[in-house]
């Protein structure tokens, strides 16, 4: 099964680039590019998951992929 999650960016205070993924609490990143804080946010979700799963915390769903900027 694949999940589908929406990333939001935005300018932080010091220039980088900031990504977040509402549906899941506490999934925060950034990069200096666009590119690279969606590589980021990639990398925290799948390490978010992984550890929700290993608990047997509940997954969140998602059916809609957007990305602000």
């Amino acid at each position: 099964m694949t999940l589908k999650y929406r990333v939001v960016l935005e300018p932080g205070e010091d220039g980088w680039i900031v990504a977040h993924v509402p549906a899941v609490k506490g999934c925060w990143s950034q990069g200096k590019t666009r590119e690279e804080a969606l590589a980021n946010i990639k990398d925290a979700l799948e390490g978010t998951l992984e550890v929700k799963r290993k608990y047997g915390d509940p997954i969140p769903e998602e059916t809609e992929v957007e990305v602000n900027a």
